[in-house]
């Protein structure tokens, strides 16, 4: 499984991370502490090591995944080659129904729109992109769990 948003069995976790190791970074977060944008930013982001006073900056999900992607480059691209982030509990995530960021009300985010973002991130990593030449590709994989 390499850059790509997969749906597995709680089971079926721990061959794939004996499997995959030794090359690759695996992080955990805990599905149902996310209820909004805001514990979906502080969630993700603190598992993968940024500072909480960074993530308490952002104020939109496209500020936060370019700020995730350049923490994971910067820290990690010359440590691993592919990255694995695992939503346990996918399942018994609980979206509140509106949230605010910004001082704005914003309507109720479903579970496809988390996905959408990590589709992103998994593009801002295993697609070349010229205005980065340089920038080499590492595998990414979602798996959510539960």
């Amino acid at each position: 499984m390499k850059n790509g948003i997969f749906k597995i069995k709680i089971d079926e976790l721990s061959s794939f991370i004996e499997k995959n190791e030794e090359e690759n970074l695996i992080v955990h977060i805990d599905s149902k502490k996310i209820h909004d944008d805001k514990s979906f930013i502080m969630c993700v982001g603190l598992s993968w090591g940024v500072a909480e006073s960074k993530l308490e900056e952002i104020e939109n999900i496209n500020w936060f995944n370019d700020v995730l992607c350049d923490f994971i480059y910067d820290r990690y691209e010359d440590t691993y080659e592919s990255f694995t982030m695992v939503l346990d509990n996918w399942s018994k995530l609980i979206l509140d129904e509106s949230f605010e960021i910004g001082g704005y009300l914003n309507n109720y985010r479903k579970k496809e729109d988390y996905i959408e973002v990590f589709n992103e991130v998994i593009d801002q990593f295993s697609k070349y992109d010229e205005d980065y030449p340089d920038d080499h590709l590492m595998d990414f994989t979602v798996l959510l769990v539960g």
